[in-house]
């Protein structure tokens, strides 16, 4: 920043500097006890073709624009009205007051461009020069003189373009000017031994910068040996860059580089108060107002890796092109004067404010894929004190909702459409973007209820990190059993009625294998309560693939190997586990990621196992890779993610044979559990949002796999992998379902009816715990049978309508 004690030209413009140098030191009084923001007022604007010294007919006559610190004047460099000369605007009313001479300024690729006024009021303009061509720095001594300038320097045939864009601090014989040039591979440090005569150090771009990345702004940073540098962009965002240099081994160096808007050009950088302020403006080779087009950008650059556009004015029409893609820019006495050729020169006063307007950092972002009953959170984030939120539904405020993040529940057809929040403080306010809402259909009946739920951050063992993908029930201890890799591997134990700690396994002797992936990835129970639990081996050939068993759940049990290390399948397998059977008439059964294959493991005496390959080549590779479940008697079922059929395998290890036998549509998640009495799959690992559990109905081939019912997890985390697992408790009644980074859910569900004719009378069947109603319309009223179990025949007079209810 350039600061200056201010001085006077004539009384009107002393009072007028005076006040803006009080404002600007009661502000920095109030902010050291309160926190600021800086705030920008245009004062101003001169539009094209006001006055004939700007012109916008022509390309760029007027590129270069500075505040003289000693009489609030603004001194802009045109090439306008037949002659080269500097206009000077009266800082009140924007009219041209006086017009230095020009006489003798000739020469270069442009004869003028750049202008800046040292502390001392005198003035310094340079042509634009490009390589070996003349580069010339022209010196004025005040901004009322009559006198024709001097040549303060000049250097005949430069190695590099100069002179679209430099910067200047100090006076006298402490004057130094920095300048750069479009698509130029140098900077140069224009210094003085007695004021008046100056000499240019050229300096490589550093490590990091290529050729015109600092040609078109260029600001000191204050009187540090550093300056902030842009060059122009076609993208919305481009780096600026801050860069150090040493001027006694004449080496420079990049310090960092930050993202703000790609168009911003002609660049100052003004400090207040500890505050940074960069402003410029955004050119365009075209002649509409567009969003990043045609318009003044003020950035608060105080923290490099987080700046803040807090200012964004469009010029006034009718607008032109800047196909050269330049600005220019320069801050003194608390103001900004920027200019883009052919377009506006434009006064700004930089101010600061306590308790300033919120800015929104984050905005709110909607989903139009939501289930109906199904929830979702919109959330924004801001910066600013004293804020208080008021979320709107379609304009309409919503009751209650006050906070930085809507939570919304239960969602139906009024809840569908566009929100947005409105953010208010003392010091203003800021309205969010729109966020749309929009439903898709679901299904949710009562053949389930949500008995329990445990969502991540509930259990340490819960996580968001994918790193829970197996679990399972144990029907002889009633537990729930969650393999877990977050922090120390664990397999931890919950009470399946209401999903409380028990305790966890053994874990002694668990991993470590060799070229495993995960040390445990999945777990399945068997009958007899024996717990397996297997690693994740992704390999091309070889071993790597473990199976540990513990005979039950208790926490003394130590596990043994029941398979490995070895990779029967010599490929990646371990994502999928399924267990079925008891004693010697276990089955162990896991799935390749990506092939065809399906191991089942069998085992002699209930402790080791042998790999029995199941390769079905009449499925697609990869058709079992995330889901697998064991059906009634040598049967399997499993699916995938990316649109996999839901299908049902036959295999006859003893002939080495295998059968798809039924193919369904209407599966949609990754990972599947299946109730064979029932004819039920459960699956989850969808990406619907809200995250859930889908029931479906097997029992007719010819429909497909329908759906019959969702439930919601507790969360909607994504689930990226599409990990989890499902499991039944048939004759319980109930199905525990884990979907990774979004915690456990247990529900209890209503088994299938079945009914067979006898005669005038009905034999009734139904699996697992439940009591038998009826009515005589469909929809009720619906009573108990009295004393009914399954199987339950029904003599004449017939009721209509049964069903079963938990």
């Amino acid at each position: 920043m350039k600061t200056t004690t201010p001085q006077t030209r004539s009384l009107p413009n002393l009072l007028h500097v005076l006040a803006i140098g009080t404002l600007l030191a009661l502000l920095a009084g109030q902010a050291a006890a309160q926190s600021v923001a800086p705030a920008m007022t245009n004062l101003w604007r001169i539009p094209p073709g006001r006055e004939y010294d700007f012109l916008a007919a022509a390309d760029g006559l007027v590129r270069g624009a500075a505040i003289n610190p000693v009489t609030g004047n603004i001194i802009y460099a045109t090439r306008a009205g037949g002659s080269n000369h500097l206009a000077v605007v009266d800082p009140v009313t924007s009219g041209v007051s006086n017009r230095l001479s020009g006489v003798g300024v000739t020469g270069g690729t442009l004869a003028l461009d750049q202008v800046k006024v040292a502390d001392d009021g005198v003035i310094y303009a340079a042509n634009l020069a490009a390589a070996t061509s003349t580069l010339k720095l022209y010196r004025w001594e005040s901004d009322s003189t009559a006198n024709d300038p001097i040549v303060a320097m000049e250097i005949i045939g430069v190695t590099t373009r100069y002179g679209d864009t430099m910067d200047l601090r100090g006076s006298g014989v402490n004057t130094e000017i920095i300048i750069a040039g479009s698509g130029g591979n140098k900077f140069g440090l224009i210094t003085t031994t007695d004021g008046t005569n100056f000499t240019m150090t050229e300096f490589a771009l550093p490590s990091g910068l290529a050729a015109g990345d600092i040609g078109k702004g260029i600001a000191f940073d204050g009187a540090a040996d550093a300056f902030y540098a842009k060059r122009d962009a076609t993208t919305a965002t481009a780096n600026m860059r801050y860069v150090t240099f040493d001027r006694i081994g004449v080496t420079s160096a990049l310090v960092t580089s930050f993202l703000v808007d790609g168009r911003l050009v002609g660049l100052d950088v003004a400090t207040t108060n500890g505050i940074k302020v960069a402003g410029g403006v955004l050119y365009s080779a075209g002649t509409a107002l567009l969003a990043d087009q045609h318009r003044v950008h003020f950035w608060d650059i105080t923290a490099h890796n987080a700046p803040q556009m807090f200012h964004d004015d469009p010029m006034p029409g009718p607008y032109f092109a800047n196909a050269n893609a330049i600005g220019a820019a320069d801050a003194q006495l608390g103001r900004f004067v920027v200019v883009e050729p052919n377009n506006v020169i434009a006064l700004y006063q930089l101010y600061l404010v306590t308790n300033p307007p919120p800015v929104i950092t984050s905005q709110p972002v909607g989903n139009t894929n939501i289930l109906t009953g199904g929830f979702f959170r919109l959330s924004v984030a801001s910066s600013g004190s004293g804020l208080t939120y008021q979320w709107k539904l379609n304009n309409v405020s919503i009751t209650g909702a006050t906070n930085s993040s809507l939570n919304l529940t239960n969602l139906h057809a009024t809840n569908a459409g566009t929100y947005h929040v409105a953010i208010t403080n003392p010091g203003g306010f800021a309205i969010s973007s729109n966020a749309e809402i929009g439903l898709l259909p679901s299904v949710l009946s009562t053949i389930s209820v949500k008995l329990w739920q445990l969502v991540p951050g509930t259990r340490s063992y819960l996580t968001t990190d994918n790193t829970q993908r197996g679990m399972a029930f144990n029907a002889l201890s009633n537990h729930v059993l969650v393999a877990n890799r977050a922090g120390t591997p664990s397999i931890n134990i919950l009470a399946a009625s209401t999903g409380a700690d028990v305790t966890s396994l053994d874990m002694t002797g668990v991993g470590g294998q060799p070229t495993e992936q995960f040390p445990i990835s999945m777990v399945g129970v068997a009958d007899d309560g024996a717990v397996y639990v297997c690693n994740l081996a992704n390999v091309s050939s070889g071993g790597g693939f473990t199976i540990y068993r513990w005979a039950d759940d208790a926490p003394t049990t130590i596990a043994t190997i029941a398979y490995g290390p070895d990779n029967p399948a010599g490929e990646r397998i371990g994502d999928t586990f399924a267990v079925q059977g008891s004693g010697v008439n276990t089955k162990l059964l896991a799935a390749t990621r990506n092939g065809t294959k399906v191991v089942v493991f069998t085992t002699a005496d209930g402790l080791s196992y042998a790999a029995n390959v199941v390769d079905v080549t009449t499925a697609p590779a990869g058709f079992a890779g995330l889901g697998l479940a064991a059906g009634a008697g040598d049967t399997f079922w499993a699916t995938s993610s990316g649109g996999f059929l839901l299908r049902k395998v036959f295999y006859d290890l003893a002939n080495g044979t295998n059968e798809v036998q039924l193919a369904l549509g209407g599966q949609s998640g990754f990972n599947i559990g299946v109730d064979p009495q029932n004819d039920l799959v459960a699956d989850n690992g969808t990406s619907d949002t809200p995250s859930n559990l889908r029931i479906l109905d097997v029992h007719d081939p010819s429909l497909g796999g329908v759906l019959v019912d969702q439930e919601f997890f507790g969360s909607d985390n994504d689930n990226l992998n599409g990990t989890g697992a499902v499991a039944f408790d048939v004759n319980g009644g109930r199905i525990f379902a884990l979907d990774s980074n979004n915690g456990l859910i247990a529900l209890k569900y209503a088994p299938r009816l079945f009914g067979t004719r006898l005669g005038d009378g009905m034999m009734l069947n139904w699996t697992g715990p439940g009591a038998l109603q009826s009515a005589t319309n469909v929809a009720g009223a619906y009573s108990d049978v009295g004393g009914a179990t399954s199987p339950y025949t029904n003599a004449p007079p017939l009721p209509t309508f049964f069903r079963v209810r938990r």
